[in-house]
């Protein structure tokens, strides 16, 4: 019953968001063959040249120090997210809401989406926590919503905030920094394998076009049940 029980939870359950099955990570791969951060004017490229794709998010891991409510700073796990993230992970928030289009965007009011640990343990579950300002690394945010309690993608984040580029990002002469990944929902129809065979062709485009920053590196999609389940099926 033991095993069972942990072979169902990391295994045989589908992923707690809406259509599972449509969910990939969407990454580049390197000459060994191995997942690889992308660069953010490769994820653009992606995004924007695919068709496979119901929508696609970037994402970046970050960490924050966290003040406000008279509460000592605290660090905090955190992820910088497009803003169609929540929308692409299907996770209805516990409370408020996820983040509105455009809230990704320099110059746009700071948000952020408190995880429900976080929610539960630093504000006491207060329901009126949304709309409240706090800072996060000496900058004002404004609480926008709750995520799901069993909302857990990046692992153990419990901050998130809007993904803004910044200039450097996608100065062109930037192309082969890589820093993130992307979430990506395929469309209705459309396979993991076909997503990625889509995403491939793409990347062997901009090889061709990039060779300096570009050639050793290949767009791919992996299903995020996969990604996230990783080698633990075989033991």
């Amino acid at each position: 019953t033991a095993i069972f029980s942990i072979v169902n939870a990391v295994l045989l359950k589908p992923l707690p968001y809406h259509e599972p099955n449509q969910h990939v990570l969407v990454a580049s791969t390197n000459r060994d063959g191995k997942l690889n951060a992308m660069s953010t004017l490769d994820f653009i490229d992606y995004r924007d040249q695919s068709t496979s794709f119901a929508g696609m998010a970037a994402f970046d891991p970050a960490t924050f120090n966290i003040t406000g409510n008279s509460m000592e700073p605290t660090r905090v796990r955190g992820a910088r997210v497009g803003a169609s993230f929540f929308e692409l992970m299907g996770a209805p928030m516990q409370l408020g809401r996820g983040f509105a289009a455009g809230e990704d965007q320099p110059n746009a009011q700071r948000a952020v989406v408190l995880s429900d640990g976080l929610w539960r343990g630093k504000y006491a579950a207060d329901r009126r926590v949304v709309g409240q300002q706090i800072r996060l690394d000496g900058e004002t945010y404004t609480v926008v919503g709750v995520a799901p309690r069993d909302f857990n993608f990046p692992a153990r984040v419990e901050a998130f905030v809007p993904f803004v580029f910044e200039a450097d990002q996608t100065d062109p002469q930037n192309r082969g920094s890589h820093s993130h990944m992307a979430i990506g929902r395929v469309k209705n129809g459309i396979s993991v394998d076909a997503a990625s065979r889509e995403l491939l062709t793409i990347s062997e485009r901009l090889a061709a076009q990039y060779p300096e920053s570009n050639t050793n590196f290949r767009g791919k999609a992996v299903a995020l049940q996969e990604y996230v389940v990783g080698k633990a099926d075989t033991p």
